[in-house]
């Protein structure tokens, strides 16, 4: 089945004015103050501009690159699970915002009420549960409490989630990171970039591997059932030519390539100490691969002191395949599997104006989406004869 999503010609007027105590609130700090307790000021970008957290009227959460260096954040479901009035759903396939699912209010169908954007590409569904969600080399995580129509488009009633990876910078870094978990799980993980022509053309470049033996075993097919085999390669490039000064262009590629368990992985509790012995005894195996890809130009050209133009492009495509038991035993009756292929384009194009009492954007958003959802099942049903006699 093939389904198409057109959203055309999007338009979005936002015109705040700035309240006396934000800016008291907001005020620079002065020479004189005590510097050891200066922060760096948290700008949040969800509503199309950057303003600051203690500035945004909207209800937001906020999860830095410190907080995700400092406390050990692994994954996108480690965020949810640290942010209030927000929990994840069954199995990590998505997650609540205030009580309303990110999936929508049916639990089938298409038309989410939550999207995922990672550095301005806005995800499908499938790829909240398999997609590039990890936290490894992640700027910032804004997660907008709320419905977000007015500049997020008509999938955002529970909320918005923008995901922003870190950005090149004009002096060299580098880091990387080993993990061992319980689960025989193994990460490792580097990134690293710097300038190439100085002051005018910069990398980034980041790369995760992820191996897990996970905690339930297969003895019918001599195998575990929520292995994880998971890449995460992450590309950007950033041009800020001196010869037109107020341009910063901005250019991102991601790759990602999960093969874990089904998104229900479960366990038999009819055998001995099943919680420390998990077993699954299903005919056919119970897993997902899920492959995305992500291409974003962000381009930003100041005209002026107050006026910011801002275009951003994206395509991204998201192919799942995934098999799975339906009746958890040993014979081969009842299985299934699922083939999913979705392609997102969208383009952005949005001027904002930063005065002294106003501020304000106008914009245009155009994206379309082309999903194909193909599903094969065999599934047996006992039946009993009834008695039959002639007349």
């Amino acid at each position: 089945m093939r389904r198409y999503l057109l959203t055309a010609c999007s338009f979005a007027i936002l015109s705040l004015a700035h309240a006396a105590w934000a800016g008291e609130v907001g005020s620079p700090t002065t020479p004189s103050d005590d510097q050891s307790t200066a922060v760096d000021a948290v700008l949040v970008t969800g509503e199309k501009t950057s303003r600051s957290l203690q500035q945004t009227v909207t209800s937001v959460a906020v999860t830095t690159a410190a907080r995700i260096e400092r406390e050990n954040i692994q994954t996108f479901y480690d965020v949810v699970a640290r942010t209030a009035n927000m929990s994840e759903t069954y199995g990590k396939t998505g997650f609540t915002i205030r009580g309303v699912s990110n999936m929508n209010v049916s639990g089938g169908g298409t038309g989410g009420l939550a999207t995922v954007y990672v550095d301005g590409a806005a995800l499908p569904i499938e790829a909240v549960y398999g997609g590039p969600l990890d936290m490894w080399d992640i700027g910032q995580v804004e997660v907008l409490r709320g419905p977000q129509s007015t500049l997020q488009g008509r999938n955002s009633l529970a909320g918005a989630v923008v995901i922003a990876s870190a950005n090149p910078t004009y002096t060299p870094q580098f880091r990387a990171r080993v993990n061992l978990a319980s689960g025989d799980e193994r990460t490792y993980a580097i990134a690293g970039g710097g300038p190439i022509v100085a002051d005018q053309l910069a990398f980034r470049a980041s790369v995760e591997k992820k191996d897990s033996d996970g905690f339930v075993y297969n003895p019918t097919l001599k195998r575990d059932t929520d292995a994880l085999d998971s890449l995460t390669v992450r590309g950007k490039l950033l041009f800020t030519p001196t010869a037109l000064p107020g341009l910063k262009a901005m250019l991102t590629y991601a790759h990602s390539d999960r093969d874990a368990g089904y998104q229900f992985t479960y366990s038999r509790i009819d055998t001995p100490e099943y919680y420390k012995h998990r077993v699954d005894l299903s005919g056919d195996p119970n897993r997902t691969n899920t492959k995305t890809d992500v291409l974003t130009a962000d381009i930003v050209y100041k005209l002026n002191d107050a006026l910011t133009l801002n275009a951003i492009a994206s395509l991204n495509t998201v192919n799942t395949r995934a098999v799975y038991d339906l009746d958890f035993t040993s014979v081969r009756t009842s299985y299934g599997a699922r083939r999913q292929d979705t392609d997102t384009a969208s383009q952005e194009l949005r001027l904002n104006y930063d005065g002294e009492r106003l501020k304000g954007l106008i914009g245009l958003f155009h994206a379309k989406r082309d999903a194909q959802d193909l599903t094969t099942s065999q599934v047996n049903v006992a039946s009993r004869a009834r008695p039959w006699s002639a007349p």
